[in-house]
């Protein structure tokens, strides 16, 4: 006799990645990399509060497939010390992170063209997982982590701004 069980649903490893990151964020600033090197931070919510993902979990989502709502941003901050954000936001429905470069690429020059250069601070992504619309209707990414506007922070963003990332 065998305590093999009979039939039942194979484990799917991109369903429940789905499912366990379903309410996950990722994001990186251009001011923010090293060597061609972006420094990607990660979060999930838990309840009612965002905690902060280790780099090994991050890693997991990123290779995970999921939807996401992409949104490239650019910070600007003009003579007066006002502050704005100039954006651009799209759905990317069962896709990796990874495979949205060309995408962002393509929003980024759009965000980039929307501004003056003298006026941007700095330039990023961020991303955020979704299940339903209603879901999707109830994302304002926007403003998320937008960290302090400084000089030095503009000055980063001027000597990395024409560096492609490295993986």
């Amino acid at each position: 006799m065998s305590n093999k069980k009979s039939g039942g649903k194979k484990h799917n490893a991109d369903k429940r990645a789905t499912k366990f990151f379903q309410n996950a964020r990722l994001w990186s600033w251009e001011s923010q990399s090293t060597n061609g090197k972006r420094f990607v931070e990660a979060e999930t919510k838990c309840c009612i509060s965002w905690t902060a993902l280790t780099p090994r979990i991050a890693n997991k989502v990123v290779a995970s497939t999921n939807n996401w709502l992409v949104c490239c941003r650019a910070v600007l901050m003009f003579p007066d010390g006002s502050t704005a954000i100039e954006s651009e936001e799209v759905q990317c429905r069962n896709k990796k992170v990874n495979d949205f470069a060309e995408v962002y690429d393509e929003m980024r020059a759009r965000v980039l063209a929307s501004a003056q250069e003298a006026h941007i601070v700095d330039v990023g992504w961020i991303c955020q997982t979704f299940q339903t619309q209603a879901q999707l209707d109830k994302i304002n990414i926007e403003r998320v982590h937008v960290e302090p506007v400084t000089i030095l922070r503009q000055m980063q963003w001027q000597e990395n701004k024409d560096v492609k990332p490295t993986n």
